[in-house]
């Protein structure tokens, strides 16, 4: 087929095209608006050492020092005192989209190679 023949094609059925944009524009529409929105978000913090240690044992200490940091960040992300504050924040209706979606974790970083 050429162009001429999609546009005669169209100029013939032009309500069957706008017709079927239109109700698949509403439906669209509908199922955008009855959905209940639902968000998202994330965050990755990098934490390190305040001095850089220059012998291995000051190493050793910085990097479980920082893991240890580490991983209190995450306890205090996933503590309930976070959890109320999103909760007063957003209201008390939503209170059940708050309670089993949230979570924190400090992975275990590898070691650096040397």
């Amino acid at each position: 087929m050429t162009v001429r023949d999609y546009r005669e094609l169209l100029r013939r059925r032009w309500l069957m095209v706008a017709l079927i944009t239109i109700i698949g524009g509403g439906a669209a529409l509908a199922l955008s608006l009855s959905t209940t929105p639902e968000y998202a978000s994330s965050v990755s913090l990098f934490v390190s050492a305040s001095q850089s240690p220059t012998d291995v044992g000051s190493i050793i200490a910085a990097e479980q020092l920082t893991q240890q940091r580490v991983t209190s960040y995450a306890d205090l992300a996933d503590s309930r005192d976070i959890a109320s504050a999103v909760i007063n924040q957003l209201g008390p209706a939503r209170v059940a989209q708050v309670a089993g979606v949230r979570s924190a974790s400090a992975p275990r970083c590898p070691p650096t190679p040397s």
